[in-house]
């Protein structure tokens, strides 16, 4: 007596011909699988953001960039995304956003445990990027702004803050003592700041307090509005908020 089996290596057969349904139910199997594991590299969310899932459980502070993507002819040709002065070197860039010119925004994790041998700048692993809307300038594009109020400190002449925002959505100005760069990021009434680099010149009191009670602040920037030459940055967890005045031309 002969006893047929389904394998799903080897197709049984009926009457001497090869049946193939087990193993075509197999490869679906095996591409539904393969679907669900990999095809959420990608995926496209809300606000026109692309979500990118990490390979990598990196604990590195998130950064918020805000460039233009960019192809450098070195080492076969790499891609990065030129924020203010800063190439920085994605590791995971999208096919759809290698396009010389096109002005992105983005939230990534540096990756400082990883070298590579173009050594165009920083290394990133994207978490989010999207299309910047060029069509319609943010407001504070192109804007210097002097601090006014600070809350719980009493601003002198001689050591007000300043906060300017360059048309690549760069942000810099001083701190009082030392001058700082960094990204913004501006969303309707919303803003974020990036990481903020500073010069390292010594300070003392009381210009040095001020000096970390305003970067501080920044960092934890929220929302803001613009009511004729005050601009006011409400701050993520608190009820105070700083208040700059516009700097002209002439001043």
């Amino acid at each position: 007596m002969i006893t047929r089996t389904r394998s799903a290596a080897v197709p049984w057969r009926r009457h001497g011909t090869p049946d193939y349904r087990w193993g075509t139910w197999s490869w679906l199997i095996v591409a539904v699988v393969i679907t669900h594991l990999f095809g959420g590299c990608a995926q496209s969310g809300g606000n026109g953001w692309v979500e990118l899932s990490s390979a990598s459980e990196s604990a590195m502070p998130s950064l918020q960039l805000a460039g233009t993507v960019t192809h450098l002819d070195i080492e076969g040709g790499v891609w990065v995304i030129r924020s203010g002065e800063t190439n920085y070197n994605p590791m995971n860039l999208p096919e759809r956003f290698r396009t010389e010119g096109l002005q992105i925004e983005a939230e990534a994790k540096r990756r400082d445990d990883i070298a590579s041998i173009s050594m165009v700048g920083p290394i990133i692993e994207l978490v989010r990027i999207r299309v910047r809307e060029s069509a319609e300038s943010p407001p504070l594009i192109g804007t210097k702004w002097e601090l006014i109020e600070l809350p719980g400190h009493d601003l002198s002449d001689a050591t007000r803050p300043t906060l300017e925002f360059a048309e690549d959505m760069a942000a810099h100005g001083s701190a009082g003592c030392n001058r700082f760069s960094g990204t913004a990021i501006i969303e309707n009434s919303r803003i974020k700041f990036g990481p903020l680099a500073t010069t390292r010149m010594f300070c003392g009191d009381p210009i040095i307090t001020v000096e970390t009670r305003y970067l501080d602040a920044l960092q934890n920037a929220e929302q803001f509005e613009i009511v004729g030459d005050v601009l006011r940055v409400s701050l993520q967890g608190r009820n105070d908020s700083l208040r700059f005045r516009r700097v002209t031309g002439t001043q």
